[in-house]
């Protein structure tokens, strides 16, 4: 089982997410965030803490208040995480789509909502 970040300003995507991921039993969801900065604090927190335990995919918004997805990449380059990194927008935009691949950390691109298929697709990895 995989450790997962969620980082989406959608209480309702958030759920139903949760909801995908304990039907695929292949992941658990550690953490919750609505925006990107609480995502930033997140791992400002537990690079204090060596027992804690860290996600092994984050699975991020774009489109968020105070601090968007694009910026959170920007600011997580700082984190010495190993951590997977899973865009998961409503956006379809190949613009988007384009823009997420030109990070290195992102390692794929979903179009909401997360699927079954999807999400066992993702974790097996």
């Amino acid at each position: 089982m995989k450790n997962i970040l969620l980082i989406d300003d959608d209480e309702t995507t958030n759920f139903l997410t949760r909801i995908t991921i304990k039907k695929t039993n292949l992941g658990n969801v550690i953490h919750e965030c609505l925006n990107g900065k609480e995502g930033v604090e997140f791992f400002e927190e537990i690079n204090h803490k060596p027992d804690a335990i860290t996600p092994d995919i984050i699975l991020l918004d774009l489109n968020m208040p105070i601090l968007d997805g694009w910026q959170f990449l920007d600011e997580f380059k700082q984190f010495n995480s190993t951590a997977q990194i899973y865009i998961m927008s409503s956006s379809n935009y190949p613009e988007d789509i384009q823009n997420a691949s030109n990070y290195p950390l992102v390692k794929g691109y979903i179009v909401k909502p997360l699927t079954t298929e999807k999400a066992i697709e993702l974790l097996i990895d």
